[in-house]
C-alpha cells in the first residue's frame, strides 16, 4: 500500500518522542498548579470579602446606635419623657441605617438604644453555626441632661 503524500491532504503521521511527551507533561503540570493556585486565591477572597463585610457592618451599626440615641433622646425631650415617642422615633431612624430596634431604655442619666443589624455576606448567614456572626448588636448612648 503505497502513503499518500503530505500535498494531496493527508495528515502527517503521529510522531510520539520525548519532546512532545515532555511538552504534555509538563503543560498539565503546569495547568493544574495553576488552577491550585487559581482556587486558593479565589477562597481567601471569599473569606476576605465576608471578614471585611462583617467589620464593616459592626462599625456602622455602632455610628447608627448613637445617632439614633440621639435622635431618640430629642423626641424623648420634646415630648415631654414619652419613652413610646422616643421609641417610635428611634425605629423611624434606624430604617434608614437598615437596622432594627431591640431596646430603647433609660439608664439612669442616659437614654439608650440597642440596635441589631446583619452583614451582607455570602456564605456565613447561610450556615448555622456561623449565622451569629453575621448578626451585630450595638447600644448607643445619648445624656439626658446635655443639650
Amino acid at each position: 500500500m503505497v502513503e499518500p503524500a503530505l500535498g494531496d491532504g493527508a495528515a502527517a503521521p503521529e510522531v510520539r518522542g520525548a519532546h512532545t511527551r515532555g511538552r504534555d507533561e509538563a503543560g498539565g503540570a503546569m495547568g493544574s498548579w495553576i488552577t491550585q493556585v487559581l482556587v486558593v486565591l479565589a477562597v481567601l477572597g471569599l473569606l476576605g470579602y465576608e471578614a471585611i463585610s462583617v467589620g464593616l457592618t459592626s462599625i456602622a451599626v455602632d455610628d447608627a446606635s448613637r445617632q439614633v440615641a440621639r435622635i431618640a433622646r430629642d423626641a424623648y425631650r420634646s415630648s415631654d419623657g414619652s419613652l413610646d415617642q422616643a421609641a417610635e422615633r428611634a425605629a423611624e431612624a434606624a430604617d434608614v441605617h437598615d437596622a432594627d430596634v431591640t431596646d430603647v431604655a433609660i439608664d439612669g442619666e442616659d437614654l439608650t438604644v440597642t440596635l441589631t443589624r446583619r452583614a451582607p455576606t455570602v456564605l456565613l448567614h447561610r450556615f448555622g453555626p456561623t449565622e451569629a456572626l453575621t448578626v451585630r448588636n450595638a447600644t448607643g448612648r445619648a445624656p439626658l441632661g446635655a443639650i
